[in-house]
């Protein structure tokens, strides 16, 4: 699997889609965002750049990097927070979304 540090901004437009959704309105900046090819994101605090993870992934057979936090789902322009996602921003969080799969759902009853 393919990781890859995300840049200021791709980290802002994650940001911007998390306030969104659920009011999340900051990311510490000790936390680096690494995005693995399928949309997971993990969230980082360390001291590795992303050459230097990369060629410990190959030696190591590392799948993944740092704490499974979100995945970013481009097809529905969603994201979606796991548990260790919620968790780390509990205190920001402010509303909850439901996805329109979930609405789907319920409306279906």
């Amino acid at each position: 699997m393919i990781q890859k540090f995300l840049s200021s901004n791709e980290k802002n437009r994650i940001i911007h889609q998390l306030n969104e959704q659920f009011g999340i309105n900051n990311i510490p900046d000790s936390l680096k965002l690494i995005k693995s090819t399928n949309g997971r994101i993990y969230a980082f605090a360390g001291n590795i750049n992303e050459k230097e993870l990369e060629e410990l992934s190959k030696i190591a057979g590392i799948e993944a990097t740092g704490n499974y936090i979100a995945k970013q789902e481009e097809n529905i322009g969603e994201i979606r927070l796991t548990i260790e996602g919620a968790q780390l921003f509990k205190e920001q969080i402010k509303r909850i979304f439901l996805s329109s799969e979930m609405k789907n759902s319920l409306k279906a009853g």
